[in-house]
């Protein structure tokens, strides 16, 4: 069986877990094609290795985009302080779960989370995020101004 049903829910439902590809992983591999630089999911196994329940921490998700010549910044934030234009970004949604956020379209957070196709959820809707936000850009100018307005 390819997928495993979690108890745990996702922006969606309940969370499909694929052992070979879990949240951290596809996170980076979905970040790298957003930012034009394509991995594939094996050159990315390579880079970040997953417990046994198929978990990653943020700071191992950070420095995987990092080997691959991705700026990043951690920031803990509030949905209003979601940049609505500029880089893609990884939530941290609670029960230790990833996804990728790939901008807003009108108050809606186009949100990544494979296997599921990409989809638009409200503040409301991403209730489980904690807030935990990882900025990720080709050139670290992008996040500069970011980091100011949170210092």
């Amino acid at each position: 069986m390819p997928y495993e049903k979690s108890s745990e829910q996702s922006t969606t439902g309940t969370i499909l877990r694929d052992p070979q590809n879990p949240c951290g992983v596809t996170s980076v591999c979905v970040i790298s094609h957003l930012l034009g630089s394509p991995k594939t999911l094996e050159q990315i196994r390579g880079q970040i290795i997953p417990d046994p329940l198929g978990r990653n921490s943020l700071a191992e998700v950070r420095d995987a985009l990092e080997s691959f010549g991705f700026e990043t910044l951690a920031l803990k934030m509030r949905w209003g302080d979601l940049p609505r234009s500029g880089p893609p970004m990884i939530l941290h949604l609670a029960g230790d779960h990833f996804v990728v956020g790939a901008g807003f379209a009108g108050d809606n957070l186009v949100i990544v989370d494979p296997p599921y196709a990409p989809q638009l959820r409200s503040q409301t809707e991403l209730s489980s995020w904690t807030g935990i936000t990882l900025l990720i850009a080709r050139d670290r100018r992008e996040l500069e101004g970011l980091q100011e307005m949170f210092r």
